[in-house]
């Protein structure tokens, strides 16, 4: 029951700074998926435009989490960490 009201504050939390970044990004997002991962933070389908974000980012500095999500919406326009993609 904790886990669930945990991954509902953190929802909410990560769509407040998703909808500071997608102004930038311009794209859309069509699932975010908050779930614990043993070794990413977050993870991106850009095909099908779905984000998801490490539960254990609720536990992490504001400046980190605001990274790792735009990190995320990046890879909807570069799918891959090239050169452009930084």
């Amino acid at each position: 029951m904790i886990d669930s009201w945990y991954k509902q504050k953190a929802k909410i939390y990560f769509e407040k700074i998703i909808l500071q970044y997608q102004p930038i990004i311009k794209q859309d997002i069509k699932s975010l998926k908050i779930r614990k991962m043993k070794t990413r933070w977050g993870s991106c389908n850009c095909k099908k435009g779905y984000i998801n974000l490490n539960i254990e980012l609720m536990k992490k500095d504001i400046k980190f989490i605001e990274y790792v999500v735009l990190h995320e919406l990046t890879h909807l326009i570069h799918p891959n960490h090239s050169k452009e993609f930084y």
